[in-house]
């Protein structure tokens, strides 16, 4: 299964003041069907020293490095990640920064796990921060209606582990009906490994997941960046989805532009 994947992504963020801030992200997808669409769309609004309100189209509240990771550096994509109908919703987020390492995040938007776009509302309580300088956090607890009317929770732990040239993510996701007693229910386990050096990365990826099904798959690659400030990558990549023994090769370049006007 070869896979190709063609997108332009135009970002433009700054500032109206001192206290309020924009940011969005459209994205372009010159193949058929051809498409333009706004990833996110907001405004920011600093109340206090250390705390905001967040208004418009922004990204669910989900924890999790892959989650929460951009789209175009994800090269292969868990099945969890891949059952969302999308990854951004309209709503309002109340952000509480803790520390300058911690940061609190009440959110109230969309549901992704309901199709039709305003018919259900997800809460999302959330959690970025650390234990340790070499330990960093993404965590949260989900209480999002579907297209059945009912409330489903997740509990989202993204771990992040650093050391030196080595980063490991390691991610668990469970989902179950509100009030379900089994725990875990359905749950998803998603690691990725990095050995990252001055030019050259080395990327590798696993998961299990149960969702009705059991579903399993491992691979990786590297990446290349032939200029020192990284604007282009270019990367090779194999995975293998065991139960349906499917075998996917990504080979891609990425080129990035970026203006500051200060």
């Amino acid at each position: 299964d070869v896979q190709c994947f063609d997108m332009l992504n135009l970002g433009v963020s700054g500032a109206f003041s001192d206290f309020c801030d924009y940011n969005f992200r459209v994205q372009f997808a010159p193949k058929f069907p051809y498409y333009v669409r706004m990833d996110f769309c907001y405004l920011n609004l600093k109340m206090t020293e250390n705390s905001s309100i967040t208004v418009g189209k922004y990204a669910e509240l989900i924890g999790g490095y892959e989650f929460d990771a951009m789209p175009i550096d994800v090269y292969y994509w868990s099945a969890f990640c891949r059952s969302l109908y999308h990854g951004y919703g309209v709503g309002a987020i109340l952000n509480y920064n803790i520390s300058k390492s911690q940061k609190l995040a009440f959110q109230i938007c969309e549901s992704p796990v309901s199709p039709e776009r305003f018919s259900a509302i997800a809460y999302n309580l959330y959690w970025n921060g650390r234990f340790a300088p070499f330990w960093k956090t993404i965590w949260s607890v989900n209480f999002m209606g579907d297209k059945s009317n009912s409330i489903m929770n997740f509990i989202a732990l993204g771990n992040r582990w650093e050391y030196g040239c080595l980063k490991l993510d390691l991610d668990f996701i469970n989902r179950m009906p509100l009030g379900h007693k089994n725990f875990p229910w359905n749950y998803s386990v998603v690691s990725n490994l990095a050995v990252e050096f001055k030019n050259f990365n080395i990327c590798l990826k696993g998961g299990y997941e149960k969702n009705s099904i059991i579903y399993s798959y491992a691979g990786g690659g590297f990446e290349i960046f032939p200029w020192a400030h990284k604007y282009l990558r270019v990367h090779t990549m194999y995975y293998r989805e065991f139960e349906q023994n499917t075998h996917i090769f990504n080979i891609g370049v990425s080129l990035k532009f970026e203006y500051k006007n200060n």
